[in-house]
């Protein structure tokens, strides 16, 4: 995964783009340090470009949580953080 992107619409690393494949079940959610939930998308093709409430955040570190589950009906999560610099 990716440990930081730059949403400054420069056109490299604008959004923060989650790998996959051979997913079957996809959820990403966002989070700030306070536990606030920034984010979300069912789709592995939805990426998040920094934004909340139709503004780009802080730069700090955000907390992603990714749960999925493969065409061979193995569910695997991912956790980590995500720092946004622009």
């Amino acid at each position: 995964m990716p440990n930081a992107f730059s949403p400054n619409n420069d056109g490299l690393n604008d959004k923060f783009v989650t790998p996959g494949w051979f997913i079957r079940d996809y959820k990403l959610t966002i989070y700030n340090r306070w536990g606030e939930k920034l984010y979300e998308s069912n789709s592995i093709y939805d990426n998040w470009d920094g934004s909340y409430e139709g503004k780009i955040v802080e730069n700090e570190a955000y907390v992603y949580i990714i749960e999925t589950m493969g065409i061979d009906l193995i569910k695997r999560n991912y956790k980590g953080n995500v720092t946004v610099v622009r």
